[in-house]
């Protein structure tokens, strides 16, 4: 590992005994490895999707708002995608 950082941290009651609790269970060293897992399990979220929990909570929710699709069922979805993936590449 490379030069580190400190940082100090205010957390709520609840996630401070919900970290506290994972140290004292033996799941983890300190708290600083509690934290550092937490930061890349978000990073390797972000990096998997290219999106992140915000950005996709955000989609979903638009997705709602726009109503019931018009495709029936998931094979109809795959289908238009197929037709626009096949258009997409005659277009190039």
């Amino acid at each position: 590992m490379g030069a580190e950082k400190s940082f100090n941290v205010r957390l709520a009651e609840e996630e401070a005994h919900f970290v506290e609790d994972e140290v004292a269970l033996g799941r983890f060293g300190s708290v600083s490895e509690v934290v550092a897992e937490a930061i890349r399990t978000l990073r390797a979220d972000t990096e998997a999707t290219g999106w992140t929990r915000q950005e996709l909570r955000h989609l979903a929710e638009e997705g709602d708002r726009s109503g019931p699709s018009r495709f029936s069922t998931i094979d109809e979805v795959k289908q238009e995608a197929r037709r626009r993936f096949a258009a997409a590449k005659t277009d190039s």
